[in-house]
C-alpha cells in the first residue's frame, strides 16, 4: 500500500455550527445524506431574501416547544434491530447553541470519573488525516479552515477532541490491556442493558448536584437543567430515554456514567478496595470491564456497580455478563484473529506488496481457479465460526472491510507503478471480480449499515479503476454488480428488512444508490426500482424518498416512480398533524424544495399548503402569497440541505462518513 503521512488542518474554534457537521446526526444514514448543506446554509443565511430568511428561521431557530425525532430501525444482529433517531433541525441548532455556551463544562463533567476510555477532553482545534505523500505535499505548511474541509473530503472531526480510545478494539490491542492482563488474573465484562433507552433525562441534574467547581464556571448552576430540557425537547418531551445515534446523546450519557464511576470508586475505597491496586475498571460507553485477582472482589465490585447505576434507573444486563480467566481472549477476538489469519493466507495466493521508493504498492498476480479459491476461504471461515460457537454476523463486517481495503489498495497502487512493470489488466479484473463476489456473499448473509458503506466504496473504487484503465469492461462489471444485487434482493436477511414497515433498509439503499449512480442504463435503473422499492402501505418514508429521487432524476422511463415519490412526500408532509414539530417532515420538506428533479409548480404547491401549519406555531412567520412562495422556492433551488443533488462524489462522501464513525 502507499506510504502515508499526517496532514494537519486547523478548525475554527469559534464556529459553533461545526457541531452540526458531526455531533447531531446518526452515522447510520444513507450515504447521500449529510448535514454539510445544512451547515453551509446556516453560515450563509445573511444576504438571502427576507421571505426565505423568515422561512428558515422558523424551521431552525427553536420556535417549537418540542420536536419529534424521525425514528427508524437498522439491523443490530441476526435476531434484533436497533432504533435510531434523526433529530429535528431546530433541536440540532439548539444543541449547537448549548455546546457554545457549555463546552468547557461538558469536558469537565465527562472527566469526573477515572474509568472511561472514551470521553471528550477539550474543544477540538485541529484535525489530522492520513494521506498519500503525494497529496500531503499539497497541504504542507497550510492550515485548512472548516469551510474548506469538503475539498479534502475527509472527516472534519467532532466538535470535541477525545481522550482514550476511538474504538473499543483498539483498547484490546493496546499495551494498556496487556499490562492489565499481566497484573490481574480475572476479567469480568458487564453491560448496561438498554442504556440510552433507560436514561432518565433528569438524571443529569442528579449526577451534577454535589460536584464542586472552580469559580471560572460561573454558569454551572444552569448546565444540568438546560441539558435536561434540551434532551427532552429533541425527544418529544420524553423524560425516560434519549435519542439514540447522535454524539450528543453519547455525551449526555457519558456525563451521567462518569459521575457513577466516581461514586463507584469512592464506595469501593470506603470498604478498603483500592483502584489501581486491588482492581482496575475500564468503561467504554455503557460497557464495564472489571479486572481483579479473585472472584470475591469481582462479585463485590459488580454489586457496587449495580447499586450505583440503579440510583439512575439503570440495570446490568445479566445475559451479557461474561467472566474470563487469564489469558483474556474473548470470542470476538478469537474469531477476528482467526479470520485475519485465513484472509492473510487467502490474499497471499494472488496479491503481492512491494516497496517502491517511499511507497508500498499492492498488485495482483494471476488468479487460478478463482471459484475453488473462494470456496476454500468460505469453508475456512465456516470452520472458525463453528470452533468458537459464532456465526457470520460476528465476522462478516470484518471480512467485507478487508476485501474493500484490498480493492482500494490495488486501484490506487496502479497509478504509481511504472508502465513496464504493470501486471496485465486481466489479472486486476479477475482479482477485483473475485473479491467483489466474496464481499457480496458475506454482506448478503449479514447486511449492516457499516458494511454497506464498505461495499459501496468497493463498487465505486472498482468502477473508477475499470473506467480509467479498461473502459470497455465497465459494462460487464456493472452487469456483474447488478447480478450480485439481484441475488442480494432474494436473501432472507434483506427480505426481513424490506418486509417490515418500521424498518428503513439503509443497508440496501446505500448499495442501490451507488448502482443507480454508476449507470445510465434505463433497464438497470428500472430493475433497481422494481426490485428494491416495493410499494408500501401509506407510501414511502423520508430516506426511501430521497434515495428514490436521487436514482430516478429526470429519467423519463422512471417518471411514474418519481411521481409516486413526490406524492408520498406530499402526503407524508401535509397529512402529519405535527408537521412543524416532525423531524422527518421538516427534513423532507427542505430536501424536496431543493431537489432539481421535482417540478417547481409541485414545490410551490407543497410549500403553500404546508404554510398554515408552520404559521400556527410561529405567529411571526410572514404571510405567504404566490410571489413569496416562488421566491422561497427559488432560493431553495440554489442550495442543498441534507442531500447534495448534483455533482456529488459518492466515493469521497463515503470516505468522509467512514472516518466519522464512532463505534
Amino acid at each position: 500500500m502507499l506510504s502515508k503521512g499526517k496532514v494537519k488542518g486547523k478548525l475554527n474554534r469559534h464556529d459553533k455550527w461545526r457541531t452540526i457537521l458531526m455531533d447531531t446526526s446518526p452515522f447510520e444514514v444513507p450515504i447521500i445524506f449529510s448535514n454539510d448543506g445544512f451547515y453551509k446554509n446556516l453560515l450563509s443565511l445573511e444576504g438571502r431574501k427576507p421571505a426565505f430568511i423568515s422561512f428558515v428561521n422558523s424551521l431552525t431557530l427553536g420556535k417549537t416547544k418540542y420536536t419529534i425525532p424521525y425514528r427508524y430501525k437498522i439491523t443490530k444482529n441476526e435476531k434484533s434491530f436497533r432504533q435510531l433517531s434523526l433529530i429535528h433541525p431546530s433541536s440540532q441548532v439548539s444543541i449547537a447553541n448549548f455546546y457554545e455556551k457549555f463546552d468547557q463544562l461538558i469536558c469537565y463533567y465527562c472527566q469526573k470519573g477515572n474509568f472511561s476510555i472514551r470521553y471528550p477532553n477539550k474543544v477540538g482545534s485541529l484535525f489530522y488525516f492520513n494521506s498519500p505523500l503525494s497529496d500531503k505535499n499539497k497541504f504542507k505548511n497550510n492550515s485548512v479552515d472548516t469551510s474548506d474541509i469538503d475539498s479534502l473530503v475527509k472527516n472534519p472531526a467532532s466538535y470535541f477532541a477525545y481522550g482514550g480510545y476511538h474504538r473499543l478494539y483498539k483498547f484490546f490491542k493496546s499495551t494498556q490491556f496487556l499490562q492489565l492482563e499481566k497484573k490481574y488474573r480475572n476479567l469480568t465484562s458487564l453491560d448496561i442493558g438498554k442504556c440510552f433507552d433507560s436514561i432518565y433525562t433528569h438524571s443529569v441534574s442528579w449526577a451534577l448536584k454535589d460536584i464542586e467547581l472552580s469559580k471560572e464556571f460561573t454558569n454551572h448552576h444552569t448546565f444540568g437543567d438546560e441539558f435536561d430540557k434540551l434532551m427532552q425537547k429533541s425527544n418529544y418531551m420524553e423524560t425516560n430515554g434519549i435519542c439514540i445515534g447522535s454524539e450528543t446523546s453519547r455525551i449526555f450519557s457519558e456525563i451521567i456514567l462518569s459521575r457513577i464511576d466516581y461514586s463507584i470508586e469512592s464506595e469501593l475505597k470506603s470498604i478498603g478496595i483500592r483502584n489501581k491496586l486491588d482492581y482496575d475498571i475500564v468503561r467504554y460507553v455503557d460497557n464495564y470491564y472489571v479486572f481483579t485477582n479473585n472472584n470475591e472482589s469481582s462479585e463485590v465490585i459488580e454489586e457496587i456497580i449495580q447499586s450505583n447505576i440503579n440510583v439512575y434507573k439503570l440495570h446490568l444486563n445479566d445475559g451479557k455478563k461474561i467472566k474470563y480467566e487469564r489469558p483474556f481472549y474473548t470470542k470476538k477476538s478469537k474469531i477476528t484473529d482467526g479470520a485475519s489469519s485465513v484472509l492473510d493466507k487467502f490474499f497471499k495466493y494472488f496479491i503481492e506488496s512491494e516497496k517502491k521508493g517511499s511507497n508500498y504498492l499492492t498488485f495482483p498476480n494471476k488468479v487460478r481457479r478463482p471459484r475453488k479459491l473462494s470456496n476454500i476461504l468460505i469453508n475456512d471461515i465456516k470452520s472458525i465460526c463453528y470452533d468458537v460457537d459464532a456465526n457470520y454476523h460476528d465476522v462478516a463486517s470484518y471480512i467485507v472491510s478487508a476485501m474493500s481495503s484490498r480493492i482500494s489498495q490495488m486501484s490506487v497502487s496502479y497509478d504509481y507503478i511504472e508502465e513496464d512493470e504493470k501486471k496485465g489488466i486481466e489479472d486486476y479484473l479477475s482479482s477485483i471480480f473475485m473479491i467483489m463476489d466474496l464481499s457480496f456473499y458475506f454482506f448478503t448473509v449479514s447486511p449492516k449499515v457499516s458494511s454497506s458503506m464498505l461495499m459501496s466504496a468497493s463498487i465505486l473504487s472498482a468502477a473508477k479503476f475499470i473506467q480509467n484503465n479498461c473502459s470497455e469492461k465497465l459494462e460487464n462489471f456493472l452487469e456483474h454488480v447488478l447480478n450480485w444485487v439481484v441475488q442480494l434482493s432474494k436473501s432472507p436477511e434483506i427480505k426481513k428488512l424490506t418486509n417490515k414497515a418500521d424498518v428503513v433498509p439503509v443497508e440496501l439503499l446505500n448499495i442501490i444508490v451507488v448502482l443507480g449512480d454508476l449507470t445510465n442504463d434505463t433497464n438497470i435503473e428500472f430493475l433497481v426500482v422494481e426490485k428494491f422499492f416495493p410499494k408500501r402501505k401509506g407510501g414511502y418514508r423520508y430516506f426511501e424518498i430521497i434515495c428514490g429521487l436521487y436514482i430516478a432524476k429526470n429519467n423519463p422511463d422512471l417518471h411514474y416512480f418519481k411521481v409516486e415519490l413526490i406524492n408520498s412526500a406530499s402526503h407524508l408532509i401535509l397529512e402529519d398533524d405535527n408537521l412543524p414539530y416532525s423531524s422527518e417532515c421538516i427534513h423532507l420538506l427542505l430536501d424536496v424544495l431543493s431537489c432539481p428533479y421535482v417540478p417547481k409548480d409541485s414545490k410551490i404547491d407543497l410549500l403553500t399548503k404546508a404554510w398554515p401549519a408552520l404559521k400556527k406555531v410561529d405567529a411571526g412567520l410572514i404571510n405567504l402569497d404566490n410571489s413569496k412562495a416562488t421566491s422561497i422556492v427559488n432560493e431553495c433551488e440554489t442550495m442543498d440541505w441534507f442531500v447534495n443533488w448534483d455533482g456529488i462524489n459518492l466515493l469521497n462522501l463515503i470516505q468522509k462518513k467512514q472516518l466519522s464513525a464512532v463505534y
